[in-house]
């Protein structure tokens, strides 16, 4: 489910490019990066359940080669599918099962649950004054932060992130995904092949 987590971190980052220069963030505007944290994990959980909805995913990402007869089509197809992986999202109803697990996590000082979304760190972050970060490397923090945010209010916390995920869900950009997904892409095979031959060198320089 990897493309619908560059999605939503795509979509995220368009909607501080879109804020105005100078202007002050509004409340909802500081919580976003919160709540498109927990949106990752509710998209997580819903993927572990739905394994039709990870192979959806992959159908979506897939990128056209060179002997592809009909990319166009193709392409009309994967957009097809990714609409639907988004109205599958937004009609997913997972908020309370995200909570417990982030609780119990955030219960036992325990980053293990969410290691998983480390690679989201790869994708560029535009930097905007005042812009919230999220190290995906260490996500304790802004989980207990979003922890103490329901608990406060949990009816207007849940109607806020029920906002924000049916925007997501109604204007994320596929060609954005698409665009991001190929950097990543061109950033994995270049460390394979670094760490390729550096291996072949260390083993002839021990073989010689």
């Amino acid at each position: 489910e990897g493309f619908v987590h560059i999605a939503l971190h795509c979509w995220l980052e368009e909607q501080e490019l879109v804020r105005s220069p100078g202007s002050v963030q509004s409340k909802l505007e500081e919580q976003a990066p919160l709540f498109a944290l927990l949106l990752h994990v509710a998209i997580r959980l819903l993927s572990d359940n739905d394994p039709t909805l990870r192979k959806a995913c992959m159908v979506a990402a897939k990128l056209p080669s060179s002997e592809t007869s009909h990319p166009s089509s193709l392409q009309n197809s994967q957009r097809s599918t990714f609409a639907e992986i988004l109205n599958r999202i937004g009609r997913s109803n997972n908020l309370k099962e995200a909570l417990r697990l982030i609780e119990l996590a955030v219960k036992e000082r325990n980053e293990e649950p969410f290691q998983w979304m480390s690679w989201l760190r790869h994708l560029p972050q535009q930097q905007h004054d005042g812009c919230r970060r999220i190290d995906f490397c260490d996500v304790l923090g802004p989980l207990e932060e979003l922890l103490d945010m329901f608990s406060s209010d949990r009816e207007r916390a849940s109607a806020d992130f029920a906002d924000f995920k049916s925007r997501f869900c109604s204007r994320a950009v596929y060609d954005d995904a698409c665009r991001e997904f190929e950097a990543l892409l061109v950033l994995y095979r270049t460390a394979r092949t670094r760490y390729a031959k550096g291996m072949l060198a260390l083993h002839g320089k021990h073989g010689g």
